[in-house]
């Protein structure tokens, strides 16, 4: 009785968890940040926290002011907040200015001037301040330098530099992401090669570096490790279920909706399996594009957003549609339209599972709720798009499917690549930007779930009021799980002071989102007798 409960009720179950374990850890579990501020620094930037960290930035420079670690991760920071202006001016520039002034200081505070300088896109000023410093082998001083200089379109003179500074010990991990960024630029795998196998190296090699590394020297076997074997061994254990919690969540939710005709089990999962195996597929479409449009984040805005429009915006989708062409040409299964947008969903979900999962492994479990929240309902949406329009010229206005799916598909990859853009590209005042096609795209999924429903052949006025329907509680149940998961996340990693912080701020941010995702998704509302129109999304 009690477990029948629970499944159709969950929501009280859920918010009684999260009340226990907010006591439990209180109580018996309560942590404190390291008090060595070097080892809280650490789990602050790790954290992702640059606002907690500044004070403890500050305590260690006070202790060391010419470390050149701390002031190069204070100046960082100091950007990171937007407390240095895209002139370059603020108070960290005067703190150095008045540093190059001190004998023993000059050296440091020239170098962080025009760390500033090249921070703010000033190259030859910062090469100004970086040529006024005496000791050139100073940390971190000869990777900035090839920085700028590649920068100014001179890697050969970058490349010497990057090579004194792997050769003193100093920014390795940065002199060697930026050694191949030359190499791979210019062809010279070779050089690849020998980053790779060198013992000091070859720790800052990533593995997509190795993958693209065996995909242009046509290892194939290597390749094909490196891109459908090797990212498995990535993923934490923790982290996989936390994804998986995600991806049962939303296919119950699918499974619920398909109120009419219900697809078969075997092949919603296969569908899934799919998705998941063409996220790494994506990696493939990506290695191919670069071929003919090699492009790389850091550029100017355009550069910027031509990559988040093709190599994230279009990979993706064609990726998450590719499943999706195969289940419904192949089965025949699909006849009603959304049956379309429950395999499409169902393809997404499972690239958005995967997606995850490498996620929560490289940034922690305290972004659990914000990727419920946003990357997986765009990736539902986004792919339903393409759907949607392909069961529209089937079902609802009779039209050319292949032109259709190829509107939907432009239509998906603008959407995804401005997303992405607006978050990743160099103009940070259009953040916000990306929350309003969250909610514009929240609003779309869920009236073109409602068009294709109505459009239904096998449409039953008795079965509009199904209480299938309606999954406020599956959802805010699911919500809550996530947002204890984070709590004890953040309890562990970080503290419990923060853990509850975190925990207010992850609940009620972006209050606006949250409420479109959740009303525009929570009940697909039909009406008695009500059929579809054409009209893309709602008829």
């Amino acid at each position: 009785m009690r477990v029948r409960r629970l499944i159709r009720h969950p929501l009280p179950f859920a918010l009684l968890l999260l009340v226990l374990v907010i006591a439990v850890v209180n109580v018996s579990a309560y942590r404190e940040l390291p008090a060595d501020p070097a080892a809280r620094l650490d789990v602050l930037l790790s954290a992702d926290l640059p606002s907690e960290a500044r004070p403890v930035l500050e305590e260690l420079l006070a202790s060391e002011p010419l470390s050149m670690k701390w002031n190069y991760l204070f100046v960082n920071n100091e950007y990171r907040l937007g407390l240095i202006g895209e002139d370059g001016e603020g108070e960290a520039t005067d703190r150095y200015r008045e540093l190059v002034e001190q004998d023993d200081g000059a050296d440091v505070g020239n170098y962080s001037l025009g760390l500033i300088s090249g921070l703010a896109g000033d190259w030859d000023q910062a090469l100004v301040n970086f040529g006024r410093v005496h000791d050139t082998r100073l940390e971190y001083l000869n990777n900035s330098i090839g920085y700028v200089l590649r920068e100014q379109g001179e890697p050969a003179r970058a490349e010497s530099y990057f090579r004194t500074e792997i050769e003193i010990g100093g920014n390795v991990s940065g002199a060697v992401t930026n050694l191949l960024l030359i190499y791979f630029e210019e062809g010279r795998l070779d050089q690849v090669r020998a980053l790779v196998d060198d013992e000091v190296t070859g720790a800052y090699v990533s593995m997509q570096d190795l993958r693209v590394l065996a995909f242009r020297s046509g290892d194939v076997a290597g390749y094909m490790w490196l891109t459908f074997a090797a990212p498995f061994g990535r993923i934490a254990v923790l982290a996989a279920l936390s994804a998986l919690l995600i991806c049962a969540m939303w296919f119950v939710y699918l499974w619920r909706i398909d109120i009419f005709e219900q697809e078969p089990l075997p092949l919603l999962m296969a569908t899934l399996v799919l998705g998941g195996f063409f996220a790494l597929t994506s990696f493939v479409l990506g290695d191919l594009l670069s071929l003919v449009l090699p492009l790389t984040l850091g550029g100017d805005w355009l550069n910027d957003l031509i990559f988040s429009l093709l190599h994230i915006g279009l990979v993706e989708e064609i990726a998450k549609f590719l499943p999706v062409l195969l289940i419904i040409t192949l089965s025949k299964q699909a006849n009603e339209p959304v049956d379309y947008l429950i395999y499409g969903s169902l393809s997404a979900l499972g690239f958005a599972t995967l997606e995850n999962s490498f996620y929560f492994t490289t940034y922690g479990l305290g972004i659990v709720f914000v990727r419920f929240l946003t990357s997986t309902v765009l990736h539902l949406s986004m792919t339903s798009i393409v759907c949607y329009s392909w069961a529209r010229a089937r079902y609802i206005k009779p039209g050319n499917p292949v032109v259709a799916i190829l509107v939907g598909l432009l239509i998906a990859t603008v959407a995804h690549g401005l997303f992405d853009y607006f978050i990743i590209g160099p103009v940070t005042e259009l953040l916000p930007l990306s929350i309003a096609i969250l909610v514009v795209l929240a609003v779309a999924y869920g009236l073109m779930l409602r068009n294709s429903l109505r459009a239904s052949p096998f449409f039953r006025v008795e079965q509009v009021g199904s209480r299938r329907l309606v999954n406020y509680e599956l959802m805010l149940s699911t919500a809550v799980v996530l947002l204890v998961i984070g709590y004890v996340f953040t309890n562990f990693q970080l503290s419990t002071e923060l853990a509850g912080y975190q925990l207010l701020v992850t609940a009620w941010s972006s209050p606006v989102a949250v409420a479109a995702v959740f009303v525009a998704l929570g009940e697909i509302g039909l009406k008695p007798g009500r059929r579809a129109a054409p009209g893309l999304p709602g008829g």
